[in-house]
């Protein structure tokens, strides 16, 4: 199994991150922004991204930008956010973003069911 680029600034939310995709085996490489990310996007290889939108140095709007301007890869995106407006999910949207959850209306094992779904869908 391919494992799950989570692009998150907060660092308690890092930790439940590895805990939930811990206990439900799934391998996860944490990255603390978008500038990180994109750095070794290619070296991870992830088979999906958790990401979150209000990061330093690369927000998560630019780190999708340059996904898909700068590099071949079509990998698919989770938007993990609070930013709950309309603008920032259309913008999501139009990058083509698998999922857009606002994290305070999701729970952690939503997440970690969410990206076992894909997992069962997308199959190598």
């Amino acid at each position: 199994m391919k494992n799950v680029l989570i692009v998150e600034d907060n660092i308690d939310l890092q930790n439940i991150y590895k805990i939930a995709f811990g206990a439900a085996n799934i391998p996860v490489v944490i990255k603390s922004n978008g500038l990180e990310a994109i750095a070794e996007i290619t070296e991870i290889d992830p088979a999906i991204i958790l990401l979150d939108l209000l990061m330093p140095d690369l927000d998560g709007f630019k780190f999708m930008e340059l996904m898909k301007e700068k590099t071949s890869l079509n990998i698919p995106v989770i938007v993990c956010s609070n930013l709950s407006d309309e603008k920032s999910r259309q913008k999501c949207s139009e990058y083509g973003c698998y999922d857009y959850l606002i994290k305070a209306d999701v729970d952690i094992s939503d997440i970690v069911k969410k990206v076992q779904k894909f997992f069962a869908e997308h199959k190598e």
